[in-house]
C-alpha cells in the first residue's frame, strides 16, 4: 500500500536534434523514434527519399516555420542569413511563434518527445522562448564528409559545404551552451 500522495509523473522537456544537414541526424532522428520519441504524427514526418532511404524523420511543420524564418531574414537552409542578437523577439515572426507553441502542445502530449531538423541548429533562440528545459542531441560529422554528400546530394560546391557545417556548428555549439547537451 502506498504511505505518500500519488506521484504525478513529470514530463520532460524536449528531445531536440541537431546538427549540419548530411551530419547523421537522421539516424539519430530514426534512433529516436524507435526508441518510442514521438516527433508528431506518421503523415507529417518527412519520409525517405533518394539521398535518404530510410526516411528523414522531421516534422515537415517544424520544417516549414523554420523555413519562413529563415526567408524572413532572407535565407534558406542552405544560405543561413546573418541574425542580429534578439533576432528572435522579432514581431513580424508572432504568427510562426503561435503556430510553433500550437506544434509543440501537441508533441508535448506525449512522455517522450521533441523534433529534429537540421534548420534548428541556426534557430535555436527562436525555439529556446517557446519550450522548458529542453535536451539537445548535437551530431557531429567530419566537415569535409559532409560537404562531399552536400556536393552530390545538391550539386554544392565543396568549400560552401564546409562553409555550411561551419555556421551550423558553430551556432548551435554557442546557442546551446549551458544547457543539457550531448555530442555524438
Amino acid at each position: 500500500s502506498a504511505t505518500g500522495p500519488a506521484m504525478k509523473p513529470e514530463r520532460a522537456g524536449p528531445v531536440c536534434v541537431l546538427g549540419a544537414h548530411r551530419s547523421g541526424t537522421s539516424l539519430v532522428g530514426r534512433v529516436l523514434a524507435s526508441a518510442g520519441m514521438h516527433l508528431g504524427p506518421d503523415h507529417a514526418i518527412l519520409g525517405a527519399s533518394d539521398s535518404n532511404t530510410l526516411g528523414h524523420y522531421e516534422n515537415l511543420e517544424i520544417i516549414a516555420i523554420n523555413d519562413a524564418i529563415l526567408a524572413h531574414f532572407g535565407g534558406a537552409w542552405d544560405a543561413p542569413p546573418p541574425l542580429a542578437s534578439g533576432w528572435q523577439s522579432d514581431p513580424a515572426l508572432a504568427p510562426l511563434r503561435d503556430r510553433a507553441r500550437v506544434i509543440l502542445e501537441s508533441l508535448a502530449c506525449h512522455p517522450i518527445w521533441g523534433w529534429k531538423d537540421p534548420r534548428t541548429s541556426v534557430l535555436v533562440p527562436f525555439w529556446l522562448d517557446l519550450v522548458d528545459e529542453p535536451r539537445f542531441i548535437v551530431c557531429l560529422r567530419n566537415p569535409l564528409e559532409v560537404a562531399q554528400s552536400l556536393e552530390k546530394r545538391n550539386g554544392i560546391p565543396m568549400q560552401w559545404g564546409v562553409e555550411l557545417w561551419t555556421r551550423y556548428t558553430r551556432d548551435v555549439i554557442r546557442d546551446t551552451g549551458g544547457l543539457s547537451r550531448m555530442f555524438v
